[in-house]
């Protein structure tokens, strides 16, 4: 793994791999993680955030520059590019506290409800160049993010291609602990968001939202998303 440096901030990358972009102000990326943010602030109101996978913290500048200045409760497995983030967003990152543990046992071990669970984990796989979910992603953490939201909150997950199951099997599988559920595809990713809770907002209402929001710290991913009802109440 290497850190890029650019005039717009840095990018981590293994390979063809991009693992992190993280802009040196509260900016659009112009990556999924615009997408990711805007789906985490802009459909509901939010004062207690977790973020399940930091990284190197790509999501913060999206998250600040669509406004969000509430306290960002953060838990990774590796602490590697905390110092790289913390190089960078020092004078914009806000208050973002990052624990090391495993994303499960750190959720469980939280003594209050969320507004938004953002999931953005992925390990790497044999194949080169290549990521998955965690297995943790499909068979544990649904039922707990939706556990640990409030009535009105929203679990907000960042799916990847799981080798060897198709996107329709690995959905239902994810979505399945939720009452409703929309997806965010892209034009530009293979990835899909999935948003799951209680009370969703319709497919057509969200997109609105999203696309103004990206429109307005001018994300190019503004214009190439597509958002579809998954399930909703009957």
């Amino acid at each position: 793994m290497k850190v890029i440096r650019t005039r717009r901030g840095v990018r981590v990358v293994d390979g063809d791999i991009i693992l992190s972009e993280l802009p040196n102000k509260p900016r659009a990326s112009g990556t999924l993680l615009d997408v990711l943010a805007a789906a985490s602030v802009c459909l509901h109101s939010v004062e207690d955030m977790a973020l399940l996978g930091f990284a190197a913290g790509g999501l913060i500048a999206p998250l600040r520059a669509l406004g969000h200045e509430g306290k960002v409760e953060a838990v990774d497995l590796s602490t590697d590019w905390q110092d790289l983030y913390h190089e960078v967003a020092k004078d914009w990152g806000g208050e973002v506290v990052i624990d090391q543990d495993e994303a499960s046992l750190w959720l469980s071990e939280r003594n209050k409800p969320y507004d938004v669970i953002i999931e953005d984990l992925s390990e790497e796989i044999p194949e080169p160049d290549m990521v998955k979910k965690p297995w943790v992603s499909v068979n544990v953490l649904p039922q707990l993010m939706n556990a640990m939201l409030k009535p009105e909150g929203l679990a907000v997950i960042n799916l990847l291609p799981w080798p060897n199951i198709s996107w329709k099997v690995l959905i239902e599988e994810i979505s399945f602990p939720f009452e409703e559920a929309i997806v965010i595809t892209f034009d530009d990713y293979e990835n899909r968001i999935l948003i799951g809770g209680d009370q969703v907002p319709p497919a057509r209402r969200a997109s609105r939202l999203l696309r103004e929001a990206l429109r307005g710290i001018r994300s190019r991913q503004a214009d190439r998303i597509q958002v579809k009802t998954l399930k909703s109440k009957v």
